[in-house]
């Protein structure tokens, strides 16, 4: 969590939140920062958003999340449903299989 914390602090993590679209953006520009290592809850004390967009851009590696409360009967304020991704998950792979060398 600290670990989180300061590279936010020191820009090394970057957050954008777009609220009309409901998406926060975290960007990591550091290639010493683990993709898998970011703190979840220290990301969701800064991304206010309900779907979540990490990317690592040393890697050139993406993950999109919905936060849990996307999941739960939410009562403080309106939540967007999830979006099914499932059709465009299918049509990356496809191409990043036709693009992967043999």
């Amino acid at each position: 969590y600290q670990a989180t914390m300061a590279a936010i602090s020191n820009g090394d993590i970057a957050v954008t939140n777009y609220l009309d679209e409901d998406v926060s953006v975290v960007t990591i520009r550091d290639p010493q920062i683990d993709f898998l290592g970011v703190h979840a809850i220290a990301l969701h004390s800064v991304a206010t958003c309900f779907t979540v967009l990490v990317m690592h851009l040393p890697t050139n590696t993406f993950c999109l999340n919905y936060r849990y409360e996307t999941y739960v009967d939410y009562q403080s304020a309106p939540v967007l449903p999830p979006v099914d991704l499932a059709y465009l998950a299918s049509v990356l792979s496809a191409q990043e299989a036709a693009h992967t060398p043999e």
